[in-house]
C-alpha cells in the first residue's frame, strides 16, 4: 500500500493533473514488480486512497486520493492519477514516469 499526499487544485475545467502523484504510485510500482522479479513475495499493490478522506492533521488541504472529493457537494473527480492507474489494470503495462506526461 502507498500513497502521497499533495495540494491537489482543479483546473477551470474541474480535471486535476496530479502528475506528482501519477509519477509516485507508477515508479513505485515499478519498483514493487521488480523486487517481484528479484523473488521477493510480492502479492498486491495498493494505492492509497481511492477518494480523498479527510485527514486529522490536515483536513482536506493536503490530498491523497485517485479521485477529487468535493466536501461540500460529495461531487467526485477522477484524476489523472485515477487514468494511469486505471489503464495499468487494464493493460497490464506500467509505463515508464517520463511518459506520463502524455496522460495530461
Amino acid at each position: 500500500e502507498c500513497g502521497a499526499a499533495f495540494e491537489d487544485r482543479p483546473k477551470p475545467s474541474g480535471r486535476v493533473e496530479d502528475e506528482q502523484r501519477a509519477r509516485f504510485l507508477v515508479s513505485h510500482l515499478r519498483a514493487a514488480l521488480a523486487a517481484r522479479e528479484a523473488g521477493c513475495q510480492v502479492d498486491a499493490f495498493l494505492a492509497w486512497t481511492l477518494v480523498d478522506n479527510l485527514e486529522w492533521t490536515d483536513g482536506f488541504r493536503r490530498r491523497f486520493g485517485l479521485v477529487r472529493l468535493e466536501p461540500e457537494t460529495l461531487r467526485r473527480l477522477p484524476k489523472l492519477s485515477y487514468d494511469v492507474m486505471r489503464e495499468v489494470a487494464a493493460s497490464g503495462k506500467v509505463p515508464p514516469p517520463d511518459e506520463l506526461r502524455e496522460w495530461a
